[in-house]
């Protein structure tokens, strides 16, 4: 953040931008716990202006077609980006890791498929939540209910944020879709 935003006098790479924020997550990283640290970069926003950061509540619409929605469960105050394509609602997501994840009875992979089977899984949580897997498994349940199915592919118009790809060295890892780079829109500059 202090790169992007500035500190203590020294100006960075974006200088009109801002910080938005849910205040829950403002509140953990002021006091995190030890087992939290480990997920966080160090004193992130220390020197950062005040004004430079905009705290919120639950969730927010930053305009026409374009939202933040309050998803806790990978941390308190996360919040996942919701988004209006040509296609439809899409979400961006840190919850989840493929479209395995929000799709699980969908997957090619034996074992994502059988066990959402087996539990009556609607979705797949990512490995590294700290705060509360029973959030997180609502608000993924959310994610996909706001997005819905594409009629593309049968799965939820949910894009993971850190999407999981194939890889030689790990031959197993879930990629029944891969969204790959997506881009929609021109920015402007208000």
């Amino acid at each position: 953040m202090r790169r992007w935003l500035g500190n203590a006098g020294t100006p960075g790479l974006l200088p009109n931008a801002r910080l938005l924020v849910h205040r829950q997550e403002l509140a953990n990283v002021q006091g995190l716990l030890p087992v939290q640290a480990e997920w966080y970069c160090p004193r992130g926003v220390d020197g950062v202006p005040a004004e430079r950061i905009v705290a919120f509540d639950g969730s927010i619409q930053l305009g026409r077609g374009l939202a933040l929605v309050h998803t806790p469960g990978h941390t308190e105050g996360n919040h996942s980006l919701v988004y209006r394509t040509g296609d439809g609602l899409r979400v961006s997501s840190e919850n989840g890791v493929a479209a395995d994840s929000w799709a699980p009875l969908q997957s090619r992979h034996n074992g994502i498929r059988r066990y959402a089977q087996a539990t009556g899984a609607e979705v797949i949580l990512n490995g590294n939540t700290q705060e509360g897997s029973n959030d997180q498994y609502l608000s993924m349940v959310l994610e996909k209910t706001l997005a819905g199915t594409s009629s593309s592919h049968g799965f939820s118009n949910v894009v993971p944020s850190a999407e999981c790809s194939p890889h030689w060295l790990f031959p197993g890892a879930p990629a029944s879709h891969l969204w790959g780079e997506t881009s929609f829109g021109t920015p402007t500059v208000a």
